[in-house]
């Protein structure tokens, strides 16, 4: 439109602002003219900025900057002042905000900087301009009070327990420092009740399994709590209830002809003990799933590097376990092979389902850790370990860590439940004969007995068997009035008097005979047996007991021996 045009920034003028004088002047035949002049006005440039809070929750919230200027100055950080208005300022902290894409500055703030304080939040923010921290505004945050929260669900309730998981975990502020969950069933009151430590789950949740057995087996409705500690107080936090099912297991036993069976959950299971045999002419051989199943078990404890040999005793025939067991009278005597060998037509070996381990020697299998691995894994593979200590009243035979036997998918709840498999299945079991026998043993005798060094010794009352030949040891198993053994060795230690013998495993034995009066070792803490009658006392008096007696806080024999 034939008029002239110039831009003007203040950055060539040193940045100044206020008045400005603009002259004109043309250039006519080669020489500067001045023609006029007029005035201009650049404003003081503002510096701005405004906070806005985002993100408010119990645990924190967000600052943000925008429209971010130094007054025409460089802004060469951005920092954020915050503090509780709980004791003064002792929290405050100068945050340095970080430049977004678009512009903008951010702080993220965690109440846990903070001593976790919840309420009213200051927030200030300063620009650092030429070289000098610069007020700019102000406002303020508010951190609302936390919840101590917790949820609690119950799974996999089956009939030998169930799970329980705790979500939502929250202190309220306050660190949990443990998930506690007492449990108990409604059957005579709390007398079951078990105080659970949860487990931290990846998640960040929490469980605990909760087996029957723990709770004398008892099926029903469960009361489950859930506590924290917090600050080092037990703190209650919320409840609900499980139902464990009652077991559809019937214990009912049928005999085809060949052998006794019990309908469990998944299949008929084969039973075999001294009450229930089998018939002489039933002869399967060894069952190809269950071997199967041994030869994975077998290799996987050799490939763990646990003492586990390849050798191994599985199917016998009726004949062969008759050869055996009189093999085992004629050098035990009846009474005690009776204890660690079945009868011809009693012995589960004659079904094909039960394997007994070696190790590398070729011994049967007792080694602690390998046996240890096999009580706790072998229901991975569909066995159980058959004869455990303090099961013997229930299946008739001493301990063997060896002696395994395939139930196949049921062996996981029978190992579950810690019972044997006849207190499972509801069956009888123990001797051939029912028989009376207390639940402890002390020696039948005072004084030395004057014995051979080597032959044959018939019990007059119960004797302890241990593995060591020391009082404290514990018991493995034990022989009753009128059983026999053929010993190898009369020995006296601890006060007591001990014949010792080697069993057909090859492991060597104690048997606790009598207490050696000339010692004043005292004896292990045991029950004696019932008097065999009632002594005729006056009301009150003065007793010189005839052996040894039990003092306790209860006239219960059930009561624990003080």
């Amino acid at each position: 439109d034939g008029s002239y045009k110039v831009h003007v920034d203040k950055a060539s003028h040193k940045g100044d602002a206020g008045t400005y004088a603009v002259h004109l002047y043309y250039m006519l035949d080669g020489k500067r003219t001045y023609i006029t002049e007029t005035t201009a006005t650049v404003p003081e440039t503002q510096v701005t900025g405004n906070l806005t809070i985002t993100n408010q929750t119990s645990n924190g919230f967000d600052v943000v900057v925008t429209n971010v200027s130094g007054g025409g100055k460089t802004v060469q950080e951005v920092r954020v002042p915050i503090w509780s208005d709980k004791n003064g300022q002792d929290d405050l902290t100068w945050y340095h905000a970080d430049k977004q894409s678009d512009g903008s500055y951010k702080v993220h703030v965690d109440k846990a900087s903070h001593k976790g304080d919840a309420g009213t939040y200051a927030v200030h923010l300063y620009y650092m301009l030429d070289g000098k921290r610069t007020y700019i505004t102000e406002t303020t945050a508010t951190v609302p009070e936390s919840q101590v929260a917790g949820e609690l669900t119950i799974t996999n309730q089956t009939s030998n327990g169930f799970d329980v998981v705790v979500t939502n975990v929250s202190g309220g502020g306050k660190t949990v420092q443990e998930v506690r969950v007492p449990i108990w069933s409604d059957k005579n009151g709390q007398d079951d009740l078990t105080w659970y430590h949860a487990d931290k789950q990846s998640d960040g949740s929490y469980k605990v399994h909760v087996d029957t057995a723990s709770h004398k087996g008892d099926a029903g409705t469960y009361s489950v709590h859930l506590y924290y500690m917090l600050d080092g107080k037990r703190t209650y936090i919320t409840e609900t209830t499980a139902t464990v099912p009652e077991s559809h297991i019937t214990g009912k036993l049928t005999n085809n002809g060949s052998y006794y069976s019990v309908r469990g959950k998944y299949d008929d299971i084969i039973i075999v003990n001294k009450k229930h045999g089998l018939s002489k002419d039933y002869n399967p051989g060894e069952n190809p799933t269950a071997k199967a199943a041994f030869v994975r078990l077998r290799d996987d404890m050799i490939n763990q590097g646990l003492n586990v040999g390849r050798s191994y005793s599985g199917f016998r025939s009726y004949d062969y376990q008759k050869t055996l067991y009189d093999n085992y009278v004629s050098r035990d005597g009846q009474a005690a092979a009776d204890r660690y060998s079945a009868r011809p037509g009693f012995s589960e070996h004659q079904t094909g389902l039960v394997f007994d381990l070696t190790d590398k020697s070729g011994n049967l299998l007792e080694d602690a850790r390998a046996s240890q691995w096999l009580k706790d894994n072998a229901h991975n593979y569909g066995f159980i370990v058959r004869f455990q200590a303090g099961k013997e009243a229930s299946t008739g035979y001493m301990p063997e860590a060896w002696h395994i036997r395939y139930v196949g998918k049921e062996a996981k709840d029978i190992h579950d439940s810690g019972l044997s498999l006849e207190e499972y299945f509801g069956i009888e079991g123990g001797d051939y004969a029912t028989s009376s026998k207390p639940a402890e043993s002390k020696p039948a005798t005072t004084g030395a007995i004057n014995l051979p060094a080597t032959g044959t010794y018939t019990f007059t009352g119960r004797a302890s068997i241990k593995a060591e030949a020391k009082v404290s040891s514990p018991e493995l198993a034990y022989y009753d009035k009128g059983m026999s053994v053929n010993y190898d060795k009369v020995l006296t230690a601890d006060g007591h008097q001990w014949l010792s013998y080697v069993t057909a495993s090859g492991a060597r034995r104690y048997v606790d005979i009598a207490t050696v009066k000339a010692t004043e070792t005292k004896p292990e803490a045991k029950p004696v047996a019932k008097p065999a009658d009632q002594p005729s006392l006056p009301e009150s008096g003065t007793y010189t007991f005839t052996g040894r007696a039990s003092i306790k806080a209860e006239a219960k024999v059930s009561s624990p021996e003080l």
